[in-house]
């Protein structure tokens, strides 16, 4: 388990850095907006700029979508929380 923070830290810089945060998607290079596209971060931002810039606050279906698979991996973090938690006094 403490391997993992060295793996997730280098992965999560990564796709901070590749989102568009200070920039509209527009912005970037045709040949790179589809690599910006599928980064998970891009759709949180995406959605925030609409809503704080723009003043447009729809729900749309790929809210339930995110929502469900918040839920989803929330679930699925407590489970293995749960079950590896006897576990944990050991690496204190």
């Amino acid at each position: 388990m403490h391997d993992v923070e060295h793996v997730l830290l280098p992965v999560l810089m990564i796709l901070m850095y590749l989102t568009p945060i200070l920039y509209p998607l527009s912005l970037v290079p045709e040949n790179l907006r589809r690599l910006v596209a599928i980064n998970p971060f891009n759709w949180v931002v995406a959605r925030l700029r609409e809503s704080l810039l723009d003043g447009r606050i729809v729900l749309h279906l790929s809210d339930a979508l995110a929502l469900a698979v918040a839920i989803a991996l929330f679930a699925g973090g407590l489970w293995v929380f749960r079950r590896l938690s006897p576990h944990f006094e050991d690496f204190v």
